[in-house]
């Protein structure tokens, strides 16, 4: 069955299959299923998904990121792979009213897949896409789920020397502002 976020993996919760994966997804992926018991989900996973390194918290003593799920537009998520770092901006209203402001810097990709599960399998289409980002706070789950109501988020690879954490102003998102 589906596994939530959390979950601390036994030997029954895995099983293999013999895949062929782009490097990148190789890199991260595991050969052998017993490597995982005792690890720990940062994400939920469905039945039969692949279950690759992003996914599980850490091991060591940095404390895990919190896992938040936004929607996108599937263009902005062309390219972006697990461990890299986006900033996401919050569009509000339309047309000449439109205002859009920095919500997070920073924010690390867990997953890229779309609303049916799939990897990558949006097409680079002009609809919308699923991505499940890595924050420290409660403060930037609350800035990035308030904002996912609040209007449209965009996100686009962040210049490490502008840092991480939440941007100069969200605009009234209702959301905490990640302090």
């Amino acid at each position: 069955g589906p596994l939530a976020a959390g979950t601390r993996l036994t030997a029954g919760d895995l099983g293999t299959a013999e895949l062929r994966l782009p490097a990148a997804v190789a890199a991260t992926s595991y050969p052998q299923a017993a490597a995982l018991v005792g690890r720990v989900l940062a994400v939920p996973l469905r039945p039969g998904e692949l279950l690759s390194a992003p996914e599980l918290t850490p091991t060591g003593g940095q404390p895990p990121l919190r896992p938040v799920t936004v929607t996108v537009p599937g263009p902005d998520l062309l390219g972006l792979v697990p461990a890299e770092r986006v900033d996401v901006f919050l569009t509000t209203s339309t047309g000449s009213t439109a205002r859009t402001a920095l919500l997070l810097r920073g924010a690390e990709v867990i997953r890229v897949a779309t609303p049916s599960g799939g990897l990558l399998g949006g097409g680079g289409g002009s609809g919308s896409d699923v991505l499940v980002l890595g924050v420290p706070s409660l403060g930037e789950v609350e800035s990035l789920v308030a904002a996912g109501h609040a209007g449209s988020l965009d996100v686009t690879v962040a210049e490490p020397s502008d840092g991480v954490g939440p941007g100069p102003g969200t605009g009234g998102t209702g959301g905490s502002g990640g302090h």
